[in-house]
């Protein structure tokens, strides 16, 4: 999806940093990292209704990945279950969630062949208060 919409991506399933440690806490790892011109995303692609630790182990890593590379980063989080109950919460905290209903509404506009239209939404799903800068490290 994120290539339909003109983000260029990096998959990186299988890819895990699980057991590397940062102040003895583990980082979670990240499915795919993608940007276009605007924005650098790291996503992580789960079947499941994101928890509380989910989400911060997805904040954390999209702050490690800012430090690294000294770049602002957003992290998003996508389920193929219906998470609206959690949505706000995770928002809170800086982490977007896209979840079926959202997948289901953007391949619909892109099916119509609304590209910028489904961009614009993406854009504003995924806002959140602030991105990840690396002065958050």
């Amino acid at each position: 999806m994120l290539t339909l919409l003109g983000f260029r991506s990096i998959n990186l399933t299988g890819v895990t940093i699980n057991d590397h440690y940062i102040t003895n806490e583990p980082i979670h790892s990240v499915d795919i990292i993608s940007s276009d011109s605007n924005l650098l995303l790291s996503v992580d692609c789960t079947t499941a209704i994101p928890d509380e630790k989910s989400v911060k182990q997805m904040y954390d890593a999209a702050r490690y990945i800012s430090g690294k590379i000294d770049q602002s980063v957003v992290p998003i989080i996508v389920s193929s279950q219906n998470c609206s109950a959690r949505k706000e919460s995770a928002k809170e905290k800086g982490v977007s969630v896209i979840d079926s209903q959202d997948v289901d509404i953007f391949f619909k506009l892109l099916k119509k062949d609304y590209k910028r239209s489904t961009k614009d939404l993406f854009y504003k799903v995924i806002s959140t208060d602030r991105q990840i800068d690396c002065e958050d490290t």
